[in-house]
């Protein structure tokens, strides 16, 4: 295969993820498959040019429809959502985390600060006398 070839096989690969929202684990899938498929078609059929590509599979846009089409949105769904929660939580707990160095470095940098004033009475003996 031509350096040429490769570098339209992996921006039509890209374009194509770009279509595809759905959670990493299931994109990859797809992507990996869909991969062998045009290199294995590559090889079967000595394809010189990605014009052949786009005539045999079809265009970016239309592979993730018919990724659509095939796939189980409920499942992607969920996978996605879980995901979301994950990323949401860890957010959080983040700033939580930062909240508590912060208030922690701060306090510490104000009791370093405090001046201590000392107060010092004088006390001399006085005769009381009647």
């Amino acid at each position: 295969m031509n350096k040429q070839l490769n570098n339209d096989i992996n921006k039509y690969i890209k374009d194509i993820k770009s279509y595809l929202i759905c959670d990493y684990k299931t994109q990859k899938k797809f992507m990996d498959d869909f991969k062998n498929d045009v290199f294995s078609y590559i090889e079967d059929n000595s394809i010189g040019d990605i014009n052949e590509i786009y005539e045999h599979f079809g265009p970016p846009q239309e592979i993730a429809n018919g990724f659509f089409e095939n796939a189980d949105t409920k499942k992607i769904k969920k996978k996605m959502n879980i995901s979301k929660t994950i990323t949401i939580c860890f957010i959080v707990a983040l700033i939580i985390w930062a909240t508590g160095i912060t208030v922690s470095v701060v306090d510490t940098h104000n009791s370093n600060n405090i001046s201590h004033t000392e107060i010092s009475y004088d006390i001399s003996s006085k005769q009381i006398t009647n």
